[in-house]
């Protein structure tokens, strides 16, 4: 079950399951005849157990939308990396994720990325978001609509316009309506986000002037700086 080993994960500080600091820097950039060059990389997982998934198609995109890498596949251990040209020293957008059997993933940058960058992501089939549904209580998922999981500081509590947040507890890796922050992952989802709309998730401690939009029928992965 995913509950187990998220908590196993988590006891031994692994990364499988994703956790608040699976986003990080990595080192510096490459100076490129064609450019500054940066690394981004990292590991594909499945949300209901943890498991690589290998052949997920894997594209960065700028903000707006535009290829900034041609697709690459993830390996049997569900890695993979692209190489990036900085532009105007930085670089801004997500990686797309799509693979048979499983809900597209758009794993947002938390800022703009100046050096070699570690972005892993998870992917969720249909039968995972019901089960999310349905530990939150919130009736089945609505038609094409989008869900938001969020990664912020451990502790902190959430707001997303008028948006419900449920919080995922650590001990078990299952929704729990009773919290009112983020437990030691730093996990929260947001159900039945509406494609189209622009939506600021922030905290207290970190107010956000980047917007996100959720895809339909689709996974929007957002981690907020500390």
């Amino acid at each position: 079950m995913r509950a187990f080993a998220l908590i196993a994960l988590l006891a031994t500080g692994c990364s499988s399951v994703l956790g608040f600091n699976d986003f990080t820097d990595t080192g510096s950039a490459t100076p490129d005849g064609g450019g500054v060059k940066v690394r981004v990389s990292g590991t594909v997982t499945a949300w209901q157990n943890g498991a690589p998934i290998a052949s997920v198609g894997v594209e960065a995109n700028s903000r707006d939308g535009a290829s900034l890498s041609p697709q690459v596949d993830t390996t049997a251990t569900g890695t993979y990396a692209v190489t990036l040209t900085l532009v105007g020293g930085n670089v801004d957008g997500y990686m797309h994720l799509a693979t048979t059997g499983y809900l597209d993933s758009y794993a947002h940058f938390p800022a703009q990325i100046t050096t070699n960058y570690t972005q892993d992501a998870v992917m969720f089939a249909g039968p995972d978001i019901t089960a999310l549904h349905d530990q939150a209580g919130a009736g089945p998922p609505v038609g094409n609509t989008g869900t938001m999981l969020i990664f912020a500081p451990p502790g902190s509590r959430l707001t997303v316009e008028s948006r419900t947040i449920y919080y995922i507890d650590s001990s078990t890796g299952n929704i729990n309506t009773t919290l009112t922050q983020t437990s030691l992952n730093g996990l929260a989802v947001v159900l039945n986000v509406p494609p189209g709309t622009d939506f600021h998730p922030q905290t207290a401690t970190h107010p956000n002037n980047r917007s996100y939009q959720v895809e339909a029928n689709s996974v929007a992965i957002i981690k907020l700086l500390e």
